[in-house]
């Protein structure tokens, strides 16, 4: 019985230890500098003005800059999703990046939340809270995979329960 015992609490060790070496922190959940939240003052500071711009629902407006860099900006001027899927030197800060093997993905992050496929990508989801004290926002990382290579990376915010914000 001791032996199990042991042997039990060495495997419980060794999975917390393992589980918080892979843990995201929200900070993670970014691509090329810009984090959902970010202001669009923010990122044109850094990348210029958008190459092309269109609204969307909701007075939402998609901004692309380059080839396969793009954000969904609130009407409040703040990103809610930015999107890289083209090869184009963006990352996360972990270095994450798009082409690169999924093995990657779980070098760096470990297991996803949850997956599914869908339309020939097998698609992986990362949540942590968002840290603003809201236990139901969130920030997101989305990768799609495709015969084994990362395809687009995507990180957004979310609500869950019966609140959001007005400008969401």
């Amino acid at each position: 019985m001791k032996k199990l015992t042991k042997l039990l609490s060495t495997v419980f060790l060794c999975a917390t230890i393992s589980g918080s070496v892979f843990a995201m922190s929200s900070s993670e959940m970014s691509i090329g500098g810009v984090t959902p939240g970010s202001s669009l003052d923010y990122v044109e500071n850094i990348y210029g003005a958008p190459d092309k711009t269109q609204s969307t629902r909701n007075n939402h407006s998609i901004a692309y800059w380059g080839h396969g860099f793009n954000m969904t900006i609130r009407p409040n001027g703040l990103v809610n999703y930015v999107t890289t899927s083209a090869n184009n030197g963006l990352g996360t800060p972990a270095g994450l990046a798009v082409g690169q093997k999924i093995q990657v993905m779980y070098d760096l992050y470990g297991a996803p939340s949850h997956s599914y496929s869908s339309n020939g990508y097998t698609n992986y989801y990362y949540k942590n809270s968002f840290g603003d004290g809201d236990r139901s926002h969130f920030i997101n990382m989305e990768v799609k995979e495709k015969k084994g290579k990362i395809a687009e990376i995507i990180c957004f915010e979310s609500y869950e329960g019966p609140y959001s914000p007005a400008d969401f």
